[in-house]
């Protein structure tokens, strides 16, 4: 699976749904040319639920450790960077005319910040944060159920568990949106992408032919299916989330091949290192230094451009940042794109994402 690049695409297609929400207080702009591109670039968040289950456990196989230590490890990759750029968003936003309280901070430190309202605004894309949390504490539960009884069951498992939980929710009134999410919300994404891995290293000849244009294809037709629902039917929003991750993550697996011969890998594997700190850092620098100075009645056109020259700054800045100071690993563990290499040696071809 070519997640370097799967990575890459959605880090920047976030921050861009994140820009063209920029001029939100114009009522009239949304409605308009980029309100379905601002759509779109919103669902890409999906494809890293994916990619947390595809590259924690091809990390696991290819080096176990004890739950204990597996755990300080994760802690220190996500925890550390996560709660030094929390306490300097609450600075910068206190400092720049906003008033957070310090229970604000608490929550976000705590990983509450879900739970907790008022919160919200402080960094809206963080509400990413509490939910894979969730979703790290209960991956040593999942391997067991997958090495126990296969892909199948923890599939449907998760299914049944996602979707009890969302209709619960429904029941009683606590539609269950990003701000307010719980990680059970996504964990049939998450054992996706462990689906994914499992298959990867067991089967890999099996994994080879979402390597094609069928998948490419097969996947922007499931992604089309999501938008369908969630236009269609009052509900669906709530309950597509894993047929746009599903769409999403074939899309990128079948244009491998186009993303390989355009030699691709080694700037989207450097941008895929800092993903997790452009993430983190994105939302604080568009609401509290660009918005105050932004006019809200340019045109689509002119915001879409800078929404553009933006991402790609904020991308190349900190992209740059991480391949000089390297101390800390920011990722959103990316996965090895050689893990499947024995693919290429399967009846019929392959190729190697190497």
């Amino acid at each position: 699976m070519p997640s370097n690049i799967a990575r890459s695409v959605a880090i920047i297609a976030i921050v861009m749904h994140h820009w063209l929400n920029l001029p939100s207080d114009d009522s009239t702009f949304m409605s308009g040319s980029l309100s379905g591109l601002e759509q779109i670039t919103g669902t890409f968040v999906h494809v890293f639920f994916v990619l947390s289950g595809y590259g924690l456990l091809l990390s696991h196989y290819k080096t176990p450790r004890s739950w204990g230590k597996w755990a300080a490890h994760r802690a220190r990759k996500i925890l550390f960077p996560y709660w030094i750029i929390v306490l300097l968003t609450f600075l910068l936003a206190n400092a720049t005319g906003h008033d957070y309280s310090w229970r604000t901070l608490l929550a976000y430190l705590t990983l509450t910040r879900n739970f907790y309202d008022p919160s919200w605004s402080l960094n809206m894309t963080l509400w990413f944060m509490p939910v894979i949390a969730g979703l790290y504490l209960c991956f040593p539960v999942l391997v067991k159920v997958l090495e126990l009884y296969g892909s199948r069951v923890l599939l449907g498992t998760s299914a049944i568990i996602t979707y009890g939980y969302i209709i619960i929710c429904i029941a009683f009134g606590r539609m269950p949106e990003h701000q307010n999410a719980f990680f059970l919300a996504h964990l049939i994404e998450f054992s996706l992408g462990m689906a994914l891995a499992r298959v990867s290293v067991t089967k890999p000849c099996q994994f080879n032919w979402l390597d094609t244009p069928k998948a490419f294809w097969g996947g922007a037709f499931v992604y089309g299916l999501s938008a369908i629902i969630s236009v269609k039917w009052e509900y669906g929003p709530f309950f597509n989330d894993i047929l746009t991750a599903l769409g999403l993550s074939a899309m990128f697996m079948g244009g491998g091949r186009i993303m390989a011969k355009a030699n691709l890998w080694k700037v989207s594997a450097r941008l895929a290192e800092a993903s997790y700190i452009i993430y983190l850092t994105h939302f604080p620098v568009i609401i509290f230094l660009v918005k105050p100075v932004w006019n809200e009645h340019m045109s689509a056109l002119w915001t879409l451009f800078c929404g553009i020259v933006f991402a790609l700054l904020i991308s190349s800045f900190f992209t740059l940042a991480y391949a000089v100071g390297k101390t800390c690993t920011l990722t959103f563990e990316p996965a090895q794109e050689t893990d499947h290499e024995d693919a290429g040696n399967c009846r019929g071809g392959g190729t190697s994402y190497k």
